[in-house]
């Protein structure tokens, strides 16, 4: 399987390519936005996504300063954040429904990551099937084994491996 490896660029974070810089920048937006699609059909199947000042006003029941909750929690690495199209974007899936509490093992899987990985890489491999966890995503499975799920990101050792995504 042909697959791209992407390592956390240098300089600030907007100013990130995200993609195998030998590509023609026409293919980077299409792979971009092909791996967009994937993660929005995988999230949607929890929760969907939102803008991080949405996920603020679903925490302000949660937490006296929710939007500092998270921001500390993006600073962090304990919950998965990506930019797309100039906005933050939080998966709702590494949260409970009822409590906004964190699900256990996203932080743990995305702080194994985030030492070599920049966030979009991180918000794909939770969107993408992984060998260690059968062919499964991440997403579809921290709820029901998070040790399982914290256990495949130690495993890629901090490599962000992106399988391509059908075109």
């Amino acid at each position: 399987m042909n697959a791209h490896v992407l390592s956390r660029p240098e300089g600030p974070a907007w100013a990130s390519a995200r993609a195998v810089p030998s590509m023609p920048i026409g293919h980077l937006r299409r792979a971009e936005e092909r791996q967009f699609a994937t993660m929005e059909l995988a999230y949607a199947r929890h929760g969907g996504l939102v803008g991080a000042n949405e996920a603020a006003w679903l925490l302000r029941r949660h937490a006296g300063q929710p939007i500092s909750a998270i921001a500390r929690w993006i600073g962090e690495h304990r919950v998965v954040s990506f930019t797309w199209q100039a906005r933050l974007l939080v998966p709702l899936f590494q949260f409970t429904p009822c409590e906004m509490c964190l699900r256990p093992g996203v932080a743990e899987a995305a702080r194994a990551l985030a030492a070599r990985c920049d966030d979009w890489a991180i918000a794909l491999w939770f969107a993408q099937p992984n060998e260690a966890l059968d062919e499964r995503a991440p997403v579809d499975v921290v709820a029901l084994d998070p040790l399982a799920v914290a256990r495949a990101a130690h495993a890629a050792g901090g490599a962000c491996v992106i399988a391509p995504v059908a075109q």
